[in-house]
């Protein structure tokens, strides 16, 4: 009963709140050609804002992973964003037995504070100032509108169940909720 109580009020939440466009950005894609997100129209884009200091984001990182490699023939886009620059990253996974699959953009510490607070009143003033969450999940649809914003670990959110069957998890129906639409 709860899990479905919480799965209506996100899906309300997301719906009326979130239903806005992306905040756009340039990025690097992996041909080193610079892209702005909304030329990814027509894709699923998955966002998930981390840091190497975070316990939970790392975490999180073998089930976003698997993410991954379930829509890798469908249209979606991966993209992990940090404050970090591209040395510290690439040195942090160096050391540790995990891989990231995302596409990783670094040094991008005011894009970050703009999706941190992207359900403030406040998001595009003063952005450098406010608070920044991470990890932070957003879910954007074929036609540029955040459909999902979770600030903080899935794990915190969701009971252990339902992560260990991350098939059924929230971010799995956002994104099939996406590609059908």
């Amino acid at each position: 009963m709860k899990k479905s109580i919480f799965s209506i009020l996100i899906a309300i939440y997301a719906h009326f709140v979130f239903a806005q466009d992306a905040i756009d950005f340039y990025f690097v894609n992996p041909k080193g050609k610079k892209t702005l997100l909304s030329s990814l129209q027509g894709k699923v884009v998955i966002l998930n804002f981390w840091g190497t200091w975070c316990a939970p984001c790392i975490k999180e990182i073998p089930k976003l992973n698997a993410l991954v490699d379930k829509y890798k023939e469908k249209p979606v886009e991966f993209l992990a964003i940090t404050t970090e620059d591209e040395e510290k990253v690439f040195n942090f996974f160096k050391n540790k037995d995990v891989i990231f699959k995302f596409q990783q953009i670094t040094n991008e510490q005011e894009l970050i504070n703009k999706y941190s607070n992207f359900d403030s009143e406040q998001w595009n003033k003063d952005a450098l100032k406010q608070i920044v969450t991470v990890p932070l999940h957003v879910i954007i649809d074929k036609k540029g509108k955040v459909i999902f914003y979770h600030k903080g670990s899935l794990e915190r959110t969701l009971k252990d169940d339902e992560m260990s069957n991350f098939n059924s998890n929230i971010i799995y129906k956002y994104i099939e909720k996406a590609l059908d639409g």
